[in-house]
């Protein structure tokens, strides 16, 4: 193995950091974004040197360590840029594009957040009984090692009763799945592997809404904006929001998206302010948005596309369509073709508005 120095990546121009959380493990590690000749800038595993010069992840056991590493590593890479001896156009170019790269992984991060929430508290009045659980067939554990491993999984159970799948472990790097197989049985904790842990982890969004963990990440938040979409329209109901909503006409503006939820403002037939789901197409994925872009809707779509950026640095408008199952969406007169800017505000305000949707005086 090549000592640190001795790879040519270890002297890229580094433009910024983000934390992912790596299930198997239970620890966080930094990704990097970085450099690559004349392409446009890309996300890897971040590695730093080692204790023997050899090239080592990024890693960190808690969440909190490693967002003081991102904030501090990003100002520091910040001011590198700053004081960088280039055009200022190629700087500036540079600076937006590590702007737009980490709103794209603040917005990924802030949905499935919202999402969690949000299974929570469809779930809130459902419980469990932990008092007997056990593991089906014969395990492999000594007995102190199955009441850890039910100890964990009891604790989950009463953050998250709904849960059919679940990570345990016994305080090691390793991490074991178990599945329900029916009340308070549970099937035998099996070592998780990279890919099925991170399966598993999602489980803590997916079974909230009765979807399936095994299914493509991307289709299944799809599906949960779907589900959300009944509840998001009740926010409209609140006087903080429609306070929002007025200033934000006054204004001018007609679009507002916060997380997997856009505020559409609809002047036709006096229609007023709807909620709509962002795409998959848009989101899922960490795709750039490009914000100069503009959303062009031909038709009543209940899906908005946000206007994005491809790998060659293209910009893509944005549109409005529906989901398959809709059926084509109904066109709009060439007249009232609608080109419309959005603007992006904080997705805590949906994790905040989910967070309490559930109190008996907003349903």
């Amino acid at each position: 193995m090549k000592k640190w120095g001795e790879r040519k990546r270890d002297y890229a121009n580094i433009l910024a950091v983000w934390p992912v959380y790596e299930p198997a493990s239970g620890n966080w590690y930094l990704h990097e974004l970085y450099e690559d000749d004349d392409l446009p800038p890309k996300w890897r595993s971040r590695q730093i040197e080692g204790p023997a010069g050899n090239p080592r992840a990024d890693g960190y056991r808690t969440r909190e360590e490693a967002f003081v590493a991102r904030d501090s590593l990003n100002e520091q890479y910040r001011q590198t840029l700053a004081l960088r001896n280039v055009p200022e156009v190629q700087k500036r170019s540079l600076q937006l594009k590590v702007e737009k790269a980490l709103t794209a992984k603040t917005r990924l991060m802030d949905e499935e957040l919202l999402m969690l929430v949000a299974a929570k508290g469809r779930n809130a009045d459902l419980t469990v009984d932990t008092s007997n659980i056990s593991f089906a067939g014969n395990p492999r554990y000594v007995d102190d090692e199955m009441e850890a491993l039910k100890s964990e999984l009891k604790n989950q159970l009463i953050e998250m009763p709904y849960l059919k799948a679940a990570l345990v472990s016994l305080g090691n790097f390793y991490r074991y799945v178990t599945f329900k197989i029916e009340d308070n049985i549970w099937s035998e904790p099996r070592y998780a592997d990279k890919r099925w842990a991170l399966k598993v982890w999602r489980a803590r969004v997916s079974d909230g809404f009765d979807l399936d963990f095994r299914e493509h990440w991307g289709r299944t938040k799809a599906a949960i904006r779907e589900i959300l979409l009944p509840d998001a329209t009740k926010v409209l109901l609140r006087a903080d929001v429609k306070k929002m909503l007025d200033q934000a006409l006054v204004q001018g503006e007609h679009v507002l998206v916060s997380g997997g939820f856009v505020f559409w403002y609809e002047p036709d037939d006096d229609i007023g302010w709807q909620v709509k789901v962002t795409s998959s197409e848009s989101s899922d994925e960490g795709r750039t948005i490009w914000h100069e872009g503009k959303i062009i809707s031909k038709n009543y779509g209940r899906i908005v596309v946000l206007p994005y950026i491809k790998e060659s640095g293209e910009g893509v408008n944005g549109h409005t369509k529906n989901v398959a199952h809709d059926g084509p969406a109904m066109p709009r007169q060439k007249k009232n073709y609608r080109e419309i800017p959005f603007k992006e505000v904080k997705s805590d305000l949906m994790i905040g508005l989910f967070g309490e949707i559930y109190r008996k005086d907003l349903m």
